[in-house]
C-alpha cells in the first residue's frame, strides 16, 4: 500500500493531468508547479473552471462545491490534491 506522500503525488499529477486536458495546454505535467493556482496561472474563464471542477469530480468520484468548503482549497494544485485525499479518505 502507498504512502500518504506517494497517493497526495498521484492526485495530484491527475488533477494536472486535467487541468492540461481541459485548458487545452500544450504543457507536461513536469511543467506545471505544484503550486500553481489554476486560474489565476492558466487564465481559466468560468466555463472551463466549471470543466475543471466537473471532471476532477467524475475523476475520484466527490463533490467539491460543499455548502461551507473554504474555496481557498482551489487556489493551488497541491492544496486541491491534499483535499481531494481528504475526500476520498485516503489522508
Amino acid at each position: 500500500m502507498g504512502t500518504d506522500t506517494e497517493n497526495c503525488s498521484s492526485t495530484l499529477n491527475a488533477i494536472k493531468q486535467i487541468l492540461i486536458q481541459v485548458s487545452g495546454a500544450k504543457l507536461s505535467i513536469e511543467d506545471i508547479p505544484d503550486l500553481a493556482d489554476p486560474v489565476d496561472d492558466y487564465g481559466l474563464d468560468s466555463v472551463v473552471i466549471v470543466e475543471f471542477v466537473v471532471s476532477v469530480e467524475k475523476r475520484f468520484g466527490i463533490t467539491l462545491a460543499k455548502d461551507g468548503m473554504d474555496m481557498d482549497v482551489f487556489r493551488n494544485l497541491s492544496g486541491l490534491a491534499t483535499f481531494v485525499d481528504q475526500e476520498v479518505g485516503r489522508l
